[in-house]
């Protein structure tokens, strides 16, 4: 008996539809979806038939896979480069009139999606390596202009930012040649990094910050010190005391 072949659409074509995204105001609905084959990001009304739903980007190469709605309720943030060489640009797409601005638009630059918070709807963080290639700085993106303000430079080995409540950049991952990660702080963007502790290579891979507490003195973390999986903790940014808020003896908490 002949087994036969899985066709190669059914393995790498494209989706009917992915990534439904609900806007903040859950009124609308954003997924991607092909356009005359190529994937692009479609909106439509909460509660209605898909023949409801239209396009609001017009790509016709090599598709968009990343994309979320922004916190004003108005523009669709999505992701792309240019060939497959992975500079990625970050564009803002308004979801009612389409209009589609590219918001970094540098040759040779990489962007990266850092964070979006409610309390601040115009304003993304990206991280981009504009000044130096192999080094990613932060910077606040303001949707509705463009304009870009620098809120952390890299000081040389960091991977990973954190926000806090204020959206200031307070906390960051620093690689170390061991393969471990140190965690930095700093108590305003103005102020110089320290570091609190660090994570080995043993625990560097199931550790991680989350997220500052709302009044910004305790950090949340997945953290794999002194136990046999990651557990959610709430480190106290003062004493440096340690709650471990979910474990399991067995199991890794993850995001």
């Amino acid at each position: 008996m002949t087994v036969p072949l899985i066709p190669r659409e059914v393995l790498f074509g494209n989706p009917e539809r992915m990534g439904p995204r609900l806007s903040p105001d859950g009124e609308r609905l954003a997924f991607l979806a092909p356009k005359d084959g190529v994937l692009n990001v479609w909106v439509g009304p909460v509660g209605t038939a898909l023949e409801d739903f239209e396009p609001v980007t017009d790509d016709r190469k090599r598709g968009i896979r990343v994309c979320f709605w922004a916190e004003d309720n108005r523009h669709i943030v999505y992701l792309q480069d240019e060939g497959g060489d992975e500079n990625w640009r970050v564009h803002a797409v308004d979801a009612s009139t389409h209009e589609d601005r590219d918001l970094t638009p540098f040759d040779e630059v990489q962007a990266q999606i850092v964070d979006k918070s409610r309390h601040f709807p115009d304003t993304l963080l990206v991280a981009l390596n504009r000044e130096r290639p192999e080094l990613h700085d932060v910077y606040r993106l303001t949707l509705s202009t463009g304009d870009l303000e620098l809120a952390a430079t890299n000081p040389g080995n960091v991977v990973g930012w954190v926000a806090d409540a204020g959206f200031e950049v307070r906390a960051a991952m620093a690689a170390t040649p061991d393969g471990g990660f140190d965690l930095l702080l700093r108590d305003t963007e103005a102020s110089d990094w320290r570091k609190l502790f660090s994570w080995d290579k043993e625990n560097a891979l199931s550790s991680a910050p989350l997220g500052f507490t709302e009044d910004g003195t305790k950090l949340y973390l997945l953290d794999s010190r002194d136990a046999n999986a990651s557990r959610l903790v709430l480190l106290d940014l003062e004493s440096g005391d340690v709650e471990a808020l979910v474990e399991d003896p067995r199991y890794d908490i993850g995001q």
